[in-house]
């Protein structure tokens, strides 16, 4: 069937004056799997009816170029090369579901991350309807950084995008 992208803050955004080539829609789906806790106010991001356009399918090319871009990076850090691969093999990039997410996506959940401290998303292939279709996820939650936050996302994965640590490794909003 298709893809579909949510994601989910604490307060309300209108997004009527939308800047972004997708649609952004909030919905309430209290028996669904994209189901987020109930003090979220939670949005579909769309394009022609689903995510799969804002979900990129040809991994192999999109996973190979960031894990060129990542390495470069710990290079620059000064990592010995068996950090390097340690990191890259502990990453979610060598995951066989992992998928890469538009620029512009990326762009959204840092914007909504900045301004309400958080910010809860996942993406789900369904096979029934979007709302009503029950399914687990997991849990994994992340830190905004410099760089990039994340190119890739895996199926049924509730992430939970925090705005940035303090010095003891605690999440401030």
């Amino acid at each position: 069937m298709c893809h579909l992208l949510t994601f989910a803050v604490q307060g309300k955004v209108d997004f009527t004056e939308n800047a972004w080539s997708f649609c952004i829609d909030a919905f309430d789906n209290d028996g669904g799997g994209h189901a987020y806790p109930s003090s979220m106010t939670s949005y579909a991001i769309t394009s022609g009816g689903c995510s799969c356009e804002l979900v990129h399918v040809e991994k192999p090319a999109a996973i190979e170029k960031e894990i060129e871009r990542r390495k470069k990076i710990y290079q620059k850090k000064g990592w010995p090369k068996a950090k390097i691969v340690r990191a890259i093999e502990n990453s979610n990039l060598n995951d066989s579901n992992a998928m890469p997410f538009s620029f512009e996506v990326e762009s959204l959940l840092k914007a909504m991350t900045s301004k309400f401290g958080e910010v809860q998303f996942m993406v789900h292939w369904h096979s029934g309807s979007f709302v009503k279709e029950k399914f687990t996820t997991s849990v994994q939650q992340l830190c905004l950084s410099e760089e990039p936050f994340l190119r890739v996302l895996n199926e049924d994965v509730r992430y939970i995008l925090k705005a940035k640590n303090d010095q003891a490794g605690n999440t401030k909003s």
